[in-house]
């Protein structure tokens, strides 16, 4: 990792668009405090704030569609300039694709974009601290540990950590472990905090690991009885 300062100035006009748009797409008390704020970047920081309370209580969000805004959701809860960053810089489906490569590059890249941030938000924060941001991040953290090698499986940690981990839900834990493709028992212990979802997904993977490798073994045990009567002629 480079130790020049990596802190550079966002400009605001960058976000106006997604501003504007959440702005048209809120409902009228949403959108009169929108129009409150004369800044872009807080304007889409409110915006986003608004629409992650909303999906929290389940109600239908509008305002933040893309896949980007998506993760940003997912992320609200983790240290606000951090999460705001990669939200903006990083989609599920391109942490997702660099999954088995992720490590120390993809650690280093969230740092930088986590200090960027900090430079939007506030000025003052030192590269030391939106580093040390960055690693309390639980994106990064998921990427570093390389949990999410497929896309399936970054879905699936996702799922457990947004609705059946942290934050509950009014669906059933039958429902939610169908829906991440792990047990109901692991989910339980991922709601009262035994284990976290990237160790129960890691957990799922190994087991069916070893499932398909015993599977293997005795399909070849049992081809090798079949060719051993067989004689190859010179």
């Amino acid at each position: 990792m480079t130790t020049e300062n990596m802190t550079v100035t966002v400009d605001p006009s960058r976000f106006e668009g997604l501003a504007d748009e959440d702005k048209l797409n809120a409902h009228p008390p949403t959108r009169a405090k929108l129009e409150a704020i004369d800044d872009p970047w807080e304007r889409y920081v409110k915006a986003c704030e608004i629409a992650n309370d909303n999906y929290r209580y389940g109600e239908k969000v509008t305002a933040l569609r893309t896949e980007r805004d998506v993760a940003f959701r997912v992320l609200h809860q983790v240290h606000k300039v951090a999460k705001m960053a990669i939200a903006r810089e990083i989609t599920p489906r391109e942490m997702a694709r660099q999954g088995k490569s992720a490590d120390r590059r993809l650690l280093e890249s969230a740092m930088q974009v986590a200090n960027e941030g900090s430079a939007a938000v506030m000025p003052e924060w030192s590269r030391d601290e939106a580093i040390t941001i960055a690693r309390k991040n639980h994106l990064a953290m998921l990427k570093c540990e390389a949990v999410a090698t497929t896309a399936r499986e970054f879905r699936r940690v996702l799922i457990i950590e947004w609705t059946g981990g942290k934050y509950g839900t009014s669906r059933s834990n039958a429902d939610l472990a169908r829906a991440a493709d792990i047990s109901t028992a692991a989910l339980a212990q991922i709601r009262t905090g035994k284990i976290n979802a990237p160790a129960a997904v890691r957990k799922q993977r190994r087991k069916k690991d070893k499932g398909d490798a015993g599977t293997d073994a005795g399909t070849d045990a049992g081809t090798a009885g079949d060719d051993a009567p067989v004689a190859v002629s010179a």
